[in-house]
């Protein structure tokens, strides 16, 4: 027997100890059952075997260090179990390894250095585990990884800079973690990163400018970090960014006006940081864009009616800033819109009846403002809108009888 496929069944029970005297076994996949009780120490005889998949069952237990007597094996899928204890040094024996996943299990503690030693390896998947400690410097060795997700652990300490060496990288997640410091600069050398999330942390310093020369970063996000200083000018060089994620951070200064050249962004949110000035209209030509989040800066000045321009928008957030003026009546074009927030800010003048040109709009809050004149009756044949907000500004006029009728 070469192969072995018994995946997605409803097979319950333990994994036989036999299963070591199959000595011929290349491939065995035994995931997405209902097998319970420990990894048997027996497998560690089937010195032939290349893929081993035993994920998505209800395995418990350590991983046998006996498992690294398997010198052909390419291919580990250990995910979506309850197994628990130390990664065993041992593993780092099987140096044909080039897929590796841990994820969403109860392993603990820290991840040994020669883990270099997998110089093979292009997927490492960790995620929602327990491990702690510092990262280890030797994953800078791993030349070929692709793919490295460690997020969702208690890896403390910082981000070591031989990461950077790992010049094949396309995916990054250390998120959900308690790294600090800052984030380094040798990631300058990650030419082929795609995708780079260092959400929740304890990240601070600056935002690294070299971030924003990647030639193929499409996903930038550091949520909930302790970022600070200005936004780089060096931001309108990531021209194949999609989604910038920078929320929860205290970045201060202004938003830069060559922000404007980063044609391919879609989701833009710099909410809950310090930042101060105006809201740059070259925005206005990120035609891609559906959603902008501002709320909680300390934003200054008029929306600029180049905002109008965004047609894809569904998402609108600027409240808790101190923006003034009248909303423009460009928003108007906004016919994606589904929600828009601008409350706690000092609007003036009339609510532009073109707001009630939002075919989609849903939710509307525009209060505690200083909006006066009378309610446009246009809002009120929105059908799609659910939630309006307009307390604590200055209306006034009747309530229009169209409210009556209003669904």
């Amino acid at each position: 027997l070469r192969i072995l496929n018994l995946c997605n069944n409803q097979l319950s029970g333990p994994i036989p100890p036999e299963i070591g005297q199959c000595k011929g076994l290349v491939q065995l996949s035994l995931n997405g059952n209902q097998l319970s009780g420990v990894i048997p120490q027996q497998i560690g005889e089937l010195e032939e075997l290349s893929f081993l998949d035993l994920a998505q069952n209800h395995l418990s237990g350590i991983i046998p260090a006996e498992m690294g007597k398997l010198s052909k094996l390419s291919n580990l899928k250990l995910n979506n179990n309850r197994l628990s204890g130390n990664l065993p040094v041992e593993l780092f024996r099987c140096q044909e390894l080039e897929h590796l996943d841990l994820s969403n299990n109860q392993l603990t503690g820290r991840v040994d250095e020669k883990i270099g030693s997998l110089k093979r390896l292009s997927v490492l998947q960790a995620h929602v585990n327990r491990f702690s400690g510092p990262l280890p410097v030797a994953l800078g060795q791993l030349r070929n990884l692709e793919n490295l997700n460690l997020s969702d652990n208690q890896f403390s300490d910082t981000i070591p800079a031989s990461i950077g060496n790992i010049e094949e990288l396309d995916r990054l997640n250390l998120s959900n973690n308690k790294l600090r410091g800052k984030i380094p600069d040798s990631f300058v050398h990650l030419i082929h990163l795609n995708d780079l999330n260092l959400d929740y942390n304890r990240l601070s310093g600056p935002l690294p400018a070299v971030l924003f020369k990647l030639p193929y970063l499409e996903t930038l996000s550091v949520v909930s970090n302790r970022l600070s200083g200005s936004l780089p000018d060096s931001i309108g060089n990531a021209v194949e960014l999609r989604e910038l994620d920078l929320s929860e951070n205290q970045l201060i200064g202004v938003i830069p006006a060559n922000i404007g050249l980063m044609k391919e962004l879609r989701r833009l949110d710099l909410r809950k940081n310090k930042l101060s000035g105006p809201i740059p209209p070259e925005l206005g030509d990120l035609k891609y864009l559906y959603r902008l989040e501002f709320w909680g800066n300390q934003l200054t000045g008029t929306i600029p009616p180049e905002i109008g321009k965004l047609t894809n928008l569904n998402y609108l957030g600027l409240s808790e800033n101190k923006l003034s003026g009248e909303i423009p009546a460009t928003l108007g074009n906004l016919s994606q819109l589904e929600m828009f927030y601008a409350r706690y800010n000092r609007f003036t003048g009339t609510i532009p009846a073109t707001l009630g040109e939002f075919p989609r709009l849903t939710l509307l809050n525009l209060s505690f403002n200083q909006l006066s004149g009378s309610l446009p009756l246009e809002l009120f044949h929105l059908n799609n809108l659910n939630e309006i907000y307009l307390n604590e500004n200055k209306l006034s006029g009747t309530l229009p009888e169209e409210i009556v009728g209003w669904e």
